[in-house]
């Protein structure tokens, strides 16, 4: 019982000549006061005279001269430099008259500077209205009684009677000339086929064609085969242009 007591004597008796000295340490807040504020020679970071290293901003904005707001403080106005912030999350908003607000999140870490370059962007004025004009109400004008009525023409007078003509007509039997085609392909040089019977090489002529239905088809070495059916009727000539497709191209 006695060393218990012992112990407990000592312990009170140190504390007693502990307290005087932890009473006369200065107080000292959890985030340093940064009183001169230079900018180091290593990017990111901001220290005082006495070597505290802290946190930094720096707000630019286009066009200059917003206010800025940090957590709602109004610090001062761009472009501005804001060292010595608490480390954490913050929220940044800069505001000027005419332009929509410019707010971010920023995250700041110890030892560390973020630079914010804000461009503002005009408010959009709401356009006015146009008012259009009441209508303007005319009364019509009246004619006063015993005003002679003026004389009106119902019919021109014809004074040559028009010529008439009449489209010509083809004489009974005259013959009508044979129906033919010009072939021509894109490249030339492509062998022609006309109702399986090799008709010559591209551009040609196919003449003597008997009216109806035909089956012209083009060949060529290092091109896909292109055909087509053709109505021909009496006396017709046209013209059939192929555009031929190289080989293996997938068309």
């Amino acid at each position: 019982m006695k060393p218990l007591l012992l112990f407990l004597l000592i312990v009170c008796i140190g504390c007693a000549s502990i307290a005087p000295a932890i009473a006369a340490l200065p107080y000292s807040p959890s985030q340093p006061t940064v009183s001169v504020v230079l900018f180091s020679d290593t990017p990111g970071l901001w220290q005082d005279n006495s070597g505290v290293i802290a946190a930094g901003l720096i707000v630019i904005s286009t066009p200059s001269g917003a206010e800025v707001l940090v957590d709602g403080a109004v610090p001062g106005t761009t472009p501005c430099t804001l060292p010595g912030l608490p480390s954490g999350v913050h929220i940044i908003t800069i505001r000027m008259n005419g332009y929509k607000d410019w707010t971010r999140t920023v995250l700041i870490r110890d030892r560390h500077t973020v630079t914010l370059n804000a461009v503002l962007i005009p408010c959009q004025a709401t356009p006015v209205p146009t008012i259009s004009p009441k209508p303007t109400l005319t009364r019509p004008s009246i004619t006063p009684p015993g005003t002679p009525i003026p004389s009106f023409t119902i019919c021109p007078t014809l004074t040559t009677k028009p010529t008439l003509t009449h489209p010509s007509i083809t004489p009974l039997g005259t013959p009508i000339p044979a129906p033919s085609m010009q072939i021509v392909s894109i490249p030339p040089g492509g062998a022609v086929v006309a109702d399986g019977i090799s008709r010559g090489i591209t551009p040609c002529t196919l003449s003597g064609l008997s009216t109806g239905i035909h089956i012209i088809a083009i060949k060529a070495d290092g091109y896909s085969e292109q055909s087509r059916i053709i109505l021909i009727r009496p006396g017709e000539s046209k013209v059939i242009e192929f555009t031929m497709v190289p080989a293996g191209s997938g068309e």
